[in-house]
């Protein structure tokens, strides 16, 4: 099990136990945990794995988005990335803009005609 220590983890898990309205051992028994262990994560001796973040977060978020996004961020996380919400709709693509009037094409024969005269220009002869 992968666990990350978090400065701000006993207020947070606090504040969540508040927006849930649950009590200790309620919110102990939604991360799987006692109640003694959910004593010790709010007195700051230990803190929830990353899973038990993510699931704290989910459930926060249906009552309390911003606090959600808090746990989130203090894991590294977005709510995007945790898979809590949708991410958000690529732009719509614009009207396609023409990039201007384009050129005609040269043909090559005239394209090596001006090559030679401008050549034979500059060493002062006939083409």
């Amino acid at each position: 099990m992968t666990y990350l220590r978090l400065v701000h983890a006993p207020a947070l898990l606090t504040h969540a136990q508040t927006a849930l309205v649950l009590t200790q051992e309620t919110l102990g028994a939604l991360l799987g945990v006692s109640r003694r262990t959910m004593t010790r994560w709010q007195g700051g001796g230990h803190h929830p794995s990353i899973q038990q973040w993510a699931v704290l977060a989910r459930h926060v978020y249906a009552v309390k988005p911003a606090l959600a996004a808090e746990i989130a961020a203090e894991m590294g996380e977005t709510l995007v990335s945790l898979g809590i919400v949708a991410p958000p709709a690529p732009p719509e693509p614009g009207p396609v803009v023409p990039e201007g009037p384009t050129r005609p094409v040269t043909p090559t024969a005239a394209l090596v005609d001006s090559i030679v005269c401008a050549a034979a220009e500059a060493v002062a002869s006939t083409p």
